[in-house]
């Protein structure tokens, strides 16, 4: 495998971060965009009562958002979740509508083709789709690409500028829409806010409730990192690098740092192996 092809201009890298956590907003200072997801008012995977979300505190969630990353040099992006039926994208309409009023406009990561950045759920894996493109001003490629697949989208990509790639989190791999607990059995768990599905090999895939209420979200069972590759991605035209921090720790965000520690080359191989 070789890059005698590519040739582009070096860009400057950025970073974005993925989150639905506002203690990050507070300590995240180093990134170009974050994308912000709002999370469900309860986070207790129960989807089986009334499912009608909370429009006010969505509108609240993002305001303090907002009053939280005042004078800080990221913008914010808000993410909308990666499957949205009829009820929802009312819901979430209303609710731009509302921020709008108020003087809160807000830029829109969404798979639904109307957005402004796109999400790694859209499955782009070409460049004629990152072409046909034209109004999204980041798109996110699938994560689920060989390298060569990278290398090649790279060599043919004529905006590279807009190409961004997932390289550290948990991947979501679907949503059901099937409770996981009867009301009966939910009532009989102490802890409600931390639920796995485990495999065979005891893998575990952490579980979390969607905003709409009404499906469930299932995260890979174990982080997606690109750690070591970062500095090829780099050196074959990616400049563009996202840090995925939905559902995480407080400190997670320190994650940007490894990664431009490592793009920067100081950080050696033994410290790369704790995070690859």
């Amino acid at each position: 495998m070789t890059n005698e092809k590519i040739d582009h201009d070096e860009n400057p890298i950025s970073f974005s971060f993925y989150t639905n956590n506002l203690n990050h907003l507070k300590k995240i200072d180093n990134v170009r965009r974050v994308y912000l997801e709002i999370p469900p008012e309860h986070n207790d995977v129960d989807i089986t009562g009334p499912n009608t979300p909370n429009i006010n505190y969505m509108v609240n969630f993002i305001k303090e958002a907002l009053e939280i990353s005042y004078g800080k040099d990221y913008e914010i992006i808000w993410k909308w979740p990666d499957i949205t039926h009829d009820k929802l994208i009312k819901t979430l309409n209303k609710v731009r509508g509302i921020l709008n009023k108020m003087h809160y406009s807000l830029p829109i990561m969404t798979g639904n083709f109307n957005g402004e950045y796109g999400p790694y759920s859209m499955n782009i894996t070409n460049t004629e789709s990152l072409e046909s493109l034209e109004n999204y001003r980041i798109i996110t490629l699938s994560p689920e690409l060989t390298k060569k697949d990278y290398e090649d989208i790279m060599n043919n990509a004529g905006n590279p500028q807009k190409i961004e790639m997932l390289v550290q989190g948990s991947v979501e791999l679907m949503k059901s829409r099937y409770s996981i607990l009867s009301k009966k059995e939910f009532k009989q768990i102490k802890n409600r806010n931390k639920f796995y599905l485990t495999d065979r090999k005891n893998n575990r895939y952490p579980i979390h409730k969607s905003i709409s209420q009404e499906e469930l979200e299932i995260f890979d069972d174990s982080d997606l990192s690109l750690i070591n590759e970062i500095n090829h991605l780099k050196k074959i035209g990616f400049c563009n690098f996202s840090i995925d921090g939905r559902w995480r720790d407080d400190e997670y965000y320190k994650m940007i740092d490894i990664y431009k520690q490592a793009i920067n080359g100081n950080i050696n191989e033994k410290e790369l192996l704790k995070y690859s």
